[in-house]
C-alpha cells in the first residue's frame, strides 16, 4: 500500500498514449496533463496521483516527479493495459487499481479530475462538502441519466464503498451502460448512495474524442 498523507488528493487517469479513441496525440496529452497538475497547486495540502496505463518515457516520468506528482504506472499489468484499449473500461480500471493501492486518512478528500482538464477560478473547495459530490446529473433518451465525471469528489472514508461502485460500473459497461458517466450513475443508484449535486464543478479542458475545449 502507498500511504498518502495530504488532505486533498487529485486522481487523474492519463493513458498518455491511447490506442485509437483520441483526437489528441501523446505529446499533447502529456502537455495538458502537466497543466492539470499545475492547476491543482492552488489547493492547500494537495497532491496529484497520476494513473497511467501506456508506456511513458523516462523524461516524462522525471517531469511528473519534478511536479511532485505520484505516478502509478500500470503499463506492465496486462489486464489493465488491455482494458485501456477502450476508454470506458480503461478509466474505471485505472481508478479501481489505484484506489486499491493507496492508504489515506479518513478525513481526506479524493477528487477525480480527468487528465487534460484543469481547475478554473470557479473551483471552490467549500462546494465539495459531502461524501459524494458530482456535477448535477442529466438525462438523454435511451441512456437513463448520468453524472459528469470530469471532476467529482468522494470522502476518503467512502473509498472502499466506492471501489465496489466501480466494480459494479465495470459490470454494467456494454450491458446497460455505454460509458463511464452512465455506468457510474447506474451503480450509485443501485447501491442507494446519496449524492450531493452542484451546477458547476469548476474545471475545463480538452474533450479527448473531439479535441474541443469544454467547461463544467
Amino acid at each position: 500500500m502507498v500511504k498518502i498523507h495530504q488532505k486533498n488528493i487529485f486522481l487523474s487517469s492519463a493513458c498518455t498514449y491511447p490506442k485509437d479513441y483520441s483526437a489528441i496525440g501523446g505529446e499533447s496529452r502529456f502537455f495538458h496533463l502537466i497543466g492539470t497538475i499545475d492547476s491543482c497547486k492552488k489547493v492547500d495540502d494537495s497532491i496529484n496521483l497520476i494513473a497511467e496505463a501506456s508506456s511513458i518515457n523516462e523524461m516524462q516520468k522525471k517531469a511528473l516527479e519534478m511536479k511532485n506528482a505520484v505516478l502509478f504506472d500500470w503499463s506492465s499489468d496486462e489486464k489493465i493495459r488491455d482494458a485501456s484499449n477502450n476508454k470506458q473500461s480503461g478509466t474505471l480500471s485505472l481508478w479501481l487499481k489505484t484506489l486499491e493501492t493507496i492508504e489515506v486518512s479518513d478525513d481526506s478528500n479524493i477528487f477525480f479530475l480527468s487528465g487534460r482538464y484543469r481547475l478554473t477560478s470557479e473551483f471552490k473547495l467549500e462546494d465539495f462538502e459531502g461524501d459524494y459530490v458530482f456535477k448535477k446529473h442529466w438525462y438523454a433518451e435511451g441512456r437513463g441519466g448520468w453524472f459528469g465525471t470530469q471532476l467529482f469528489k468522494i470522502s476518503s472514508s467512502k473509498k472502499d464503498e466506492f471501489i465496489e461502485v466501480i466494480k459494479l460500473a465495470l459490470e454494467k459497461l456494454g450491458k446497460t451502460a455505454q460509458d463511464v458517466e452512465c455506468s457510474i450513475y447506474q451503480a450509485i443508484a443501485e447501491k442507494n448512495i446519496v449524492v450531493k449535486e452542484i451546477d458547476h464543478v469548476g474545471c475545463e479542458g480538452i474533450l479527448a474524442p473531439t479535441g474541443k475545449n469544454e467547461k463544467h
